[in-house]
């Protein structure tokens, strides 16, 4: 599967938000015995490349590759980025 998800500036920084909690609960799974590591990593940077992007006033799209999402900047006012 591939294709393209193009967030807002307000979906821009919930993804920021949500990722570290995600990353968070799957870190604690993984500590706990779980298999849960590959989660925390994927929603680790989703969330370092969402924070980045919304502090420097853009947003992120994130890029389906197979079961990842690769997170990418975009620019203010393109393509629903306001």
């Amino acid at each position: 599967m591939t294709g393209t998800l193009y967030l807002n500036r307000n979906e821009t920084r919930n993804a920021r938000d949500a990722g570290y909690i995600v990353a968070l609960g799957a870190a604690v799974c993984s500590a706990a015995g779980g298999i849960c590591m590959p989660i925390a990593a994927q929603a680790g940077g989703i969330a370092i490349a969402a924070g980045r992007y919304y502090e420097e006033g853009n947003c992120v799209k994130l890029k389906i590759i197979g079961p990842t999402l690769k997170p990418e900047r975009q620019k203010r006012a393109a393509k629903g980025c306001y």
